[in-house]
């Protein structure tokens, strides 16, 4: 899957409207970590840039995109979603303008907010777990009794959801109600 962001798009909603050089740059590092975890094609396309021309480079594996002078961001996505029509393309913009071009390119959407909040719960759940194993692997147990008897505590704890109520439980309704297009934006969020 090849995500596109409307870079600015998107720091606007979670930021406001001035968005800083460190906020983008944390930005940057927080998708750095979560291609890592998901393995997907990250880019990020931003509004101008250094150059009069666009530029391309790459930071913590994301292609980050300035669309330079003479065009905006929006144009370079939608020229990528028209060049890349044959892949598993998705933007992440809440601009309805763009989101209506691209759709004609067979590019998916998803809400930038929604986006956000997978993002970082990708990132925090990877950490906190590792943290979490840090700080259990020290632990010693009298008898291999207890130890299991620990084991068995915390995973009966535990819930597994079942892959029918994940689909359903975003939207409150049944699988079999969601239009084509809304199984597909369900889909692609799953795949986050």
């Amino acid at each position: 899957m090849i995500l596109v962001i409307d870079g600015y798009n998107l720091l606007k909603l979670i930021h406001g409207p001035n968005v800083t050089e460190m906020q983008r740059s944390a930005f940057i590092n927080l998708l750095g970590r979560y291609i890592k975890k998901r393995k997907h094609k990250v880019i990020v396309v931003f509004d101008a840039g250094p150059c009069t021309y666009p530029m391309h480079e790459k930071q913590r594996g994301v292609t980050i995109i300035y669309s330079g002078s003479f065009q905006s961001a929006d144009d370079s996505i939608i020229k990528f979603a028209q060049e890349n029509a044959q892949k598993e393309v998705v933007v992440i913009s809440a601009d309805r303008a763009l989101l209506q071009e691209i759709s004609e390119h067979n590019a998916d959407s998803i809400d930038p907010l929604t986006f956000y909040e997978k993002v970082k719960e990708v990132c925090t759940a990877s950490e906190k777990m590792m943290q979490s194993m840090t700080d259990k692997s020290i632990i010693k147990f009298t008898s291999e009794a207890e130890a299991i008897d620990a084991l068995m505590y915390e995973a009966a704890a535990m819930t597994i959801p079942y892959k029918d109520d994940q689909v359903g439980s975003e939207r409150g309704v049944k699988k079999n109600d969601l239009s084509k297009k809304d199984k597909l934006r369900i889909k692609a969020i799953n795949k986050l």
